[in-house]
């Protein structure tokens, strides 16, 4: 298992590290580019965990990550750290498979309901309960997903 630092962003291949445990987590992602993924820690705790794993002081982290989404997203960071990840961390995860989503036109969270309906096989009620979301939200971003790719 490696963790590291990259020039775009944090690079790890730990299994228990995917696209779909950080936006359980985190929520939507703030960018979705074709070299990093942006979340947003809205208590600070995951930053202190990766400034923990990656054997750094906390505040050069949150330095770092706030230089590095800020050349990707215009997001306030005032009141949350950004985290973000070298795009090869969720290679696994069927990233490419969401990047082509947004590609075509897909907003963040259709592309995100259609991949864990249509592609992973979740039920909209179990994926909307596990995104916080109602079962209604969760099928119209599938449905408008469905329209814009026919």
């Amino acid at each position: 298992m490696s963790d590291k630092l990259t020039d775009n962003g944090i690079f790890t291949d730990h299994s228990d590290v995917t696209l779909l445990d950080y936006l359980d987590m985190h929520g939507q992602p703030v960018h979705v580019g074709p070299n990093c993924v942006v979340f947003a820690d809205r208590d600070g705790s995951e930053l202190g965990e990766w400034a923990g794993v990656l054997d750094m002081d906390r505040s050069d982290l949150s330095g770092h990550m706030r230089e590095l989404a800020r050349k990707v997203s215009d997001w306030s960071w005032s009141t949350s750290d950004p985290i973000v990840f070298d795009v090869r961390t969720f290679k696994r995860d069927g990233f490419e498979e969401l990047a082509m989503l947004l590609n075509r036109g897909l907003s963040p969270a259709e592309a995100v309901d259609c991949l864990a309906v249509e592609t992973k096989g979740l039920s909209q009620t179990d994926w909307s309960e596990w995104r916080g979301v109602s079962q209604q939200n969760v099928s119209g971003n599938v449905s408008k997903a469905r329209e814009k790719l026919e």
